[in-house]
């Protein structure tokens, strides 16, 4: 960037702190709705002052600084517009700052898991990034000129070189073309490893907003295998169809995978408009069963739970920007726990630093929960505070074959440090021990790529491709309408 625009910057948090009554802001914790309002302060100059779209977020009111700011944030594709309520009064911490600057600028800094976000750390911060070339494009305002899809292409690439775990495959590459993009990442043979062009992240953004429906489903696939559902959401379309885990399509909309262009369509065709119909094959049990299931918008579950006696049963869906809060509100409306039971079957994961925070209340200070492996530096995440949970004896985790990810660093890390006292009952997890970056580019497409291995603790083995393996091998049967893991909890010694 150039002289002119870091004074600029500079100039824009003082006129920021002189406009901004210092009775509102805590220079030493500031909210997230702080953190969102001067970083965009900072950033927003920059953009493209002409705003195209209205928030769509639920606690954003119309007229407030926060509103104006985000609106030419959204409008220049720097921060997404979801039908949500952002947690604007939260506690920011510096992770959340990370991840602004990693979407925005491509960079990578260093930061205290679960520390509080300060000013003068924001302000370090930006200075630092704003001095620094972006590895995203920066194109001109048309982003479908033939120049910006090359310099698309050419971060993608530069991109890939630079961090993706099997970079070493890519030194024999020179250029790649933007439109054979998607071919060529999913010619890494990387599962986890996608490019989505700007009418496939539409898409996914569209189903996040609520404007498309779907039947409500966790699916899986590994590789190019038809898409085994995992789990069949309560009350949706799906459940009310008899649809059931372990179920694999076999077709939708009478078409099968290989008609499709890609796995992503194939798996696209459920979603559609409200009340409208789509029919599925299904194999179960070596029959082929069809399906008329008439799609309607989902709500997916965050976190569940109830207390029998002196039992208390959390059920964790998934670990998303609000696993933690939910969590801690869910155990503190138990009030007093004796015995655990944390069931995080079909949970795909999904936000590392949730599920760290989880463990802090649980794991003694500053022990090592995890070690990310990238292919030039290792990164350890450490547990930050005294426990204000104690694990009981015994605390029961529920694994399956649909547990994965940040779900498996759940309970691989509880059993590694609470071996006496953890069981783990169910049936061997998924395996999924790699971490994934996402950056989008100005024109909307976007990239997905693996960074990094984890492994726990002190362990020099990683999960990946492996899985872990539970104390008690129970198998849930989707033929029955019964839950037989809980019941061998219920009604055998597990608790002895």
């Amino acid at each position: 960037m150039r002289k002119k625009s870091l004074i600029l910057t500079i100039l824009s948090f003082i006129a920021f702190l002189s406009a901004w009554p210092i009775s509102a802001m805590n220079m030493n914790s500031l909210t997230y709705e702080d953190l969102l309002t001067l970083y965009f302060w900072v950033l927003a100059p920059e953009w493209n002052q002409t705003t195209n779209q209205q928030l769509k977020y639920t606690n954003v009111d119309k007229g407030t600084k926060l509103y104006s700011l985000l609106s030419i944030a959204v409008s220049n594709n720097k921060y997404p517009n979801l039908n949500i309520a952002l947690p604007l009064k939260k506690i920011a911490y510096e992770s959340d700052l990370a991840d602004l600057i990693r979407n925005n600028f491509n960079t990578k800094i260093s930061y205290t898991n679960k520390k509080v976000l300060t000013f003068d750390f924001l302000q370090a911060q930006l200075k630092q990034v704003y001095g620094k070339k972006s590895n995203t494009t920066t194109s001109t305002q048309n982003s479908k000129t033939t120049k910006a899809n090359e310099n698309i292409a050419d971060s993608v690439l530069f991109l890939l070189k630079e961090n993706y775990i099997n970079k070493d495959q890519l030194s024999w590459t020179d250029k790649v073309d933007y439109d054979s993009l998607s071919n060529f990442v999913e010619g890494l043979w990387e599962e986890y490893t996608v490019y989505y062009n700007p009418e496939e992240w539409k898409k996914f953004m569209d189903w996040l907003n609520g404007e498309f429906a779907g039947i409500g489903v966790y699916l899986i696939q590994r590789w190019d295998e038809n898409p085994i559902i995992s789990e069949v959401i309560k009350d949706s379309p799906a459940e009310k169809a008899w649809l059931q885990a372990e179920d694999i399509l076999i077709t939708i909309g009478w078409k099968y995978l290989k008609d499709f262009k890609s796995s992503t369509e194939f798996i696209d065709a459920l979603k559609g408009e409200k009340w409208s119909t789509v029919s599925v094959q299904i194999q179960r049990n070596g029959r082929i069963l069809t399906k008329e299931i008439s799609r309607d918008v989902i709500q997916l579950p965050k976190m569940d739970g109830v207390k029998l006696w002196d039992v208390c049963y959390v059920r964790m869906y998934s670990f998303d920007i609000w696993s933690y809060d939910s969590f801690m509100s869910k155990i503190n409306e138990f009030w007093s726990c004796w015995k655990y039971v944390f069931d995080v079957r079909s949970n795909p994961g999904w936000v590392i630093d949730e599920v760290t925070w989880i463990l802090d209340e649980f794991v003694p200070e500053w022990k090592t929960l995890m070690t990310e492996k990238w292919t030039t530096v290792n990164e350890e995440i450490k547990s930050t505070k005294t426990p204000s949970l104690e694990v009981t004896n015994p605390t029961i985790i529920l694994i399956d074959w649909y547990t994965a990810s940040a779900a498996e660093i759940f309970a691989w890390v509880m059993k590694y440090y609470f071996p006496n006292q953890v069981k783990l009952v169910g049936s061997k997890t998924y395996g999924k021990g790699s971490v994934q970056q996402v950056v989008q580019f100005p024109n909307n497409s976007l990239i997905k790529y693996t960074i990094a291995i984890w492994y726990i603790a002190d362990q020099t083995i990683s999960i990946d491709k492996v899985w872990i393996q539970p104390d008690i091998n129970v198998v849930d049967s989707p033929y029955t309408a019964k839950d037989e893991v809980l019941e061998v909890i219920w009604i055998s010694n597990v608790w002895n």
